[in-house]
């Protein structure tokens, strides 16, 4: 996870890292090691890891309460009070795996030519969020209870009875280790194989697809880590008279 900045941040403030680091670990703690960890705890057990997918989908996530104001987004530098970044500006910084880093990494143009000290503050200070804000925005996401680590609490709440059951991750789980399905083949494959199982309900290949996801970033399974897909290019279709 990441912890780009060496500086310990002002009394009552988070740096970008340190808040997605507290995210991370609620939305994911409680789950076992995911396989990668393991495996490397097992050479080296006294070295600090983290899975960097949980890291990823934290700063995702909080970037996006961030640019959609639910969560103020400050910059402070040295010797400087702290600003708050306006939202559209949060949205146009360059972001690294979907996310916002503690120390912008470029600031564009068209921020000095909105405010020039807020440009300058920018392109030399870090982004941090208040303490006591990010506590209240993290116990209202803690409350819709979505986290995987909240999953058993969704069983007890009841409601629509989901498709991604426990037997169909085992099933999905098995085939991975047998080596009979991997992630990088069509999910249509999977869901005719598992349509052969007796008493399984195969939801929808795009539900699979979601399932699959999930399991991958709970577990680390590398047999279920899915490629990105390029978005084919528009063609060029020249008018005909």
């Amino acid at each position: 996870m990441e912890d780009s900045a060496q500086n310990k941040s002002p009394p009552g403030l988070l740096r970008f890292s340190e808040a997605t680091n507290r995210l991370a670990a609620g939305m994911w703690g409680g789950l076992p090691r995911p396989l990668p960890v393991q495996q490397i705890k097992q050479t080296d057990r006294n070295v600090s890891v983290g899975f960097g997918p949980w890291g990823e989908q934290a700063r995702q996530r909080l970037t996006r309460a961030a640019v959609d104001g639910e969560l103020p987004v400050y910059v402070v530098a040295e010797g400087a009070e702290r600003v708050v970044v306006p939202t559209d500006v949060l949205a146009s910084l360059p972001k690294s795996r979907g996310g916002l880093s503690d120390i912008p990494s470029r600031v564009p143009l068209k921020v000095a030519r909105r405010s020039d000290a807020l440009f300058r503050i920018l392109t030399t200070g870090c982004l941090v969020v208040g303490e006591t804000e990010f506590l209240v925005w993290y116990k209202a996401e803690r409350t819709r209870g979505q986290w995987s680590s909240q999953r058993s609490r969704a069983k007890i709440h009841g409601g629509r009875p989901t498709k991604q059951t426990e037997r169909l991750s085992s099933s999905i789980l098995t085939l991975v280790h047998d080596g009979k399905w991997r992630a990088d083949a069509p999910i249509v494959v999977l869901h005719h194989i598992l349509s052969a199982e007796e008493g399984l309900n195969v939801p929808s290949p795009d539900t699979l697809g979601r399932l699959i996801d999930r399991l991958f970033l709970e577990t680390g399974e590398p047999g279920l880590h899915r490629p990105q897909r390029r978005s084919p290019k528009p063609r060029n279709i020249m008018n005909r008279g």
